[in-house]
């Protein structure tokens, strides 16, 4: 999300002007397609290259940052250059990577249903719930990318008032996600012990993977949050924070799911492999060498 949102805002503006200096079919190795030299055609789908030049620096354009939503109203000078190491970038990349991750986990989850030799409905229903999730994490994306309501204190001891056009998550986003939650952990075994990220097969290392990126980009939105607000501010509003707390655990029980699923499927493959501390390290200290 965090490559849609800031490169959409200015890969009109630098690639305009591009003007090929080769044959344009060259550049393709798919003879059955070839691309037209056509002027007109070639400019407009060029207009829409990835890439804008405008990066290369180390700095990138995002829409807002809280607080600045009055300024922008008033300002015709366009979105705003933040640093590329900003914590406000760290949080569109780790959504982003999140994104990603979660698609894995998406197509593996597809892959099952395929492999499944019964309906599914069960894995139907996750595939489904899956697709809202990317779709809310574009969301939160988005957020970022405008500049988020924090709820932060007008000087007056009451929270700032969310504008119209704030873009906000749905009210129902977390407390579906719980239900989802739930619904899982009522099929699903007692959990009594930590368990270990492996077995299962693809789609359930997969889903472990997502948790762990998910609980990084939870990390990297509260570091921004308290960068922006300290300790003040709304949380009751904090949808964004909310979300990502819950999706993680939300993973966690998909990966015990769909593991079990697998094993169902395949009519093979160990059960959840529960965490045995070592009798050997208790009272141990380890050595400088």
């Amino acid at each position: 999300s965090s490559s849609s949102s800031s490169s959409s805002s200015s890969s009109s503006s630098s690639s305009s002007s591009f003007s090929p200096s080769c044959d344009l079919n060259s550049l393709n190795p798919n003879p059955r397609q070839p691309v037209t030299n056509d002027a007109a055609t070639a400019q407009a789908k060029l207009a829409n290259v990835p890439y804008t030049r405008s990066g290369d620096f180390g700095f990138t354009s995002i829409t807002g940052l809280p607080g600045q939503a009055q300024a922008r109203a008033s300002s015709s000078s366009g979105p705003l250059r933040v640093s590329k190491g900003s914590d406000v970038v760290e949080c569109l990349g780790a959504t982003d990577e999140l994104c990603s991750a979660v698609g894995v986990v998406y197509s593996h989850v597809e892959e099952l249903i395929e492999l499944d030799l019964e309906d599914n409905p069960l894995l139907e229903a996750r595939k489904v719930e899956l697709e809202g999730i990317i779709e809310r994490l574009f969301d939160v994306g988005a957020i970022l990318a405008s500049g988020i309501d924090f709820g932060e204190d007008d000087g007056e001891g009451d929270t700032e008032k969310a504008s119209a056009d704030t873009l906000r998550l749905p009210e129902n986003t977390v407390p579906e996600l719980e239900k989802n939650i739930d619904s899982m952990t009522l099929q699903l075994p007692e959990l009594t012990n930590f368990i270990l990220p492996i077995g299962g097969g693809l789609a359930a290392s997969q889903c472990h993977l997502a948790r762990s990126i998910c609980r990084r980009a939870e990390r990297d939105y509260v570091r921004y949050r308290a960068g922006v607000v300290g300790e003040g501010g709304s949380k009751d509003k904090d949808q964004v924070g909310k979300f990502l707390n819950r999706l993680s655990d939300y993973l966690f029980q998909l990966a015990r799911q769909v593991m079990e699923e697998r094993n169902r499927i395949y009519g093979s493959g160990e059960g959840e492999l529960k965490f045995k501390k070592r009798q050997d390290l208790g009272g141990r200290r380890g050595k400088a060498r």
